[in-house]
């Protein structure tokens, strides 16, 4: 996952990151906007809003918002499964 490193930090539609909502895509695929359910490994399910791009963020690669260093860690990389509402 990513984190914030400063204060408030603005995405690319133009809101600001927020742990539990912001999630980051490749917009040739998943459309900024977009509502993104995410079904975990343990079959646990959370929902995020599509709100940013990264330049390492290609294909199908999300990126979880985390608001510190230490909570993105602790996520880690996962494979995932993706439902696109």
């Amino acid at each position: 996952g990513s984190y914030a490193t400063s204060s408030p930090s603005v995405t690319a539609s133009g809101t600001y990151c927020q742990e539990g909502r912001t999630l980051s895509v490749d917009s040739s695929v998943i459309p900024l906007g977009t509502e993104v359910t995410i079904e975990y490994a343990d079959g646990s399910r959370a929902t995020y809003v599509a709100e940013d791009t990264g330049s390492a963020i290609k294909g199908n690669r999300l990126d979880v918002y985390f608001s510190s260093h230490e909570a993105a860690c602790r996520f880690g990389r996962q494979e995932v499964t993706v439902y696109i509402k």
